[in-house]
């Protein structure tokens, strides 16, 4: 055997011996999973609710979902009825649909989606955001309470804060006498969009006394219908309407229904700001309706790279980082610790939950809702 060969022979040994010593020696569990698989193997295109687009924008999440899993992800942000219902949607074939509901899965039934696997992956209460001076003037009203003493959480009486809106009481009888007309509950469209649907239903449980037919949903659909008349102009995106919450202040939004997962998210994202906004005598809150209920985020995957997705995104470190930098609740997750959070105050559980009504009774409200914006 020629020298030259003997000495290919060695550089292979060696550079071997060096590629299994670096993979048997590091502490990334990942290397060698990406080592033998490279490039990304599967990809998978599907929609999303906008309340999701910061949490699969994530560098980590990404590189997580294509090291660790060999997906790529093309996430393509739609309301979470819309995804469900918008024809053109439906004709380019996503692999997954991610709405922020179950009331999203039976629509989708109805509009011919047949998904091959389901699967809830995170959960998020409905929530009111409200200004320090309101949380604490509902306080001295007798319908809240604070969560823990100077924090920035509260619980509120929605029954109680309900007979408020309906009765169109100022906000100088509660004790705001910084804000001017009556008070009320700004939402989402529920035509559009999951928060709005959600809290929409939740008050009509709540007014309708739990009964899903009969005379008194009939008149709770009629008297939730009169709310949603009197907030005018609906956005579309829960996003789009807590952006504008933080923008323009307790003059314009003074109680806004949205996602608890939210405030953490923007918390987490931007900690000075954070801090800043805490230590001003107006500063942000979120209140707890009890009860509440909740938004259940369910993927429904329609083809084996969907079903890849649902897989992976129960990976334990994945709902970590969902929980800790963006607020979303799980089963799945190894902690839920509120104590890790930039947010203070926010509970570890959530007790007093409403059942989300049967879809007849959503659909019926929607109907309601849809004759008032004419």
């Amino acid at each position: 055997m020629s020298s030259r060969i003997i000495g290919i022979l060695v550089f292979v040994v060696a550079a071997m011996a060096v590629v299994g010593y670096t993979v048997f020696q590091s502490d990334d569990e990942d290397f060698l999973t990406t080592l033998l698989r490279g490039t990304p193997e599967t990809e998978a295109m599907g929609y999303i609710g906008g309340e999701k687009r910061n949490f699969m924008g994530n560098v980590e999440v990404q590189e997580i979902l294509q090291d660790r899993y060999g997906l790529t992800v093309d996430a393509r942000r739609a309301g979470s009825l819309e995804m469900v219902t918008d024809r053109a949607l439906i004709s380019q074939d996503p692999d997954f649909y991610w709405p922020a509901s179950q009331v999203s899965r039976e629509l989708a039934r109805t509009n011919g989606i047949n998904p091959v696997q389901s699967e809830i992956i995170f959960n998020s209460p409905i929530v009111l955001y409200s200004w320090s001076p309101v949380a604490e003037a509902l306080v001295d009203y007798g319908i809240a309470r604070p969560l823990t003493d100077g924090e920035a959480a509260f619980a509120v009486d929605t029954e109680a804060l309900l007979d408020l809106v309906l009765s169109e009481a100022a906000w100088s009888e509660v004790g705001v006498d910084q804000l001017h007309g009556s008070v009320i509950v700004f939402s989402t469209n529920p035509l559009r969009s999951n928060s709005g649907n959600q809290f929409a239903s939740l008050i009509t449980q709540v007014l309708a006394g739990g009964e899903t037919a009969g005379p008194d949903l009939e008149e709770a659909v009629r008297r939730v219908a009169g709310i949603y008349r009197r907030m005018g102009y609906l956005e579309s995106s829960s996003s789009t309407l807590f952006e504008q919450y933080l923008r323009q202040g307790m003059g314009a939004y003074p109680l806004v229904a949205g996602y608890e997962s939210q405030l953490i998210e923007f918390a987490a994202a931007d900690v000075e700001q954070w801090a800043g906004l805490e230590g001003r005598d107006t500063r942000p809150v979120v209140l707890y309706p009890e009860p509440t209920v909740y938004s259940s985020h369910i993927l429904m995957a329609t083809t084996d790279s969907g079903r890849a997705l649902v897989e992976a995104l129960q990976d334990p470190e994945l709902q970590d980082i969902a929980w800790s930098r963006h607020g979303f609740r799980s089963g799945f997750s190894v902690t839920s610790d509120p104590s890790i959070l930039p947010v203070s105050g926010i509970p570890d559980a959530i007790d007093k939950v409403e059942p989300m009504p049967p879809f007849g009774v959503v659909e019926r409200l929607l109907n309601a809702i849809e004759q008032i914006q004419g």
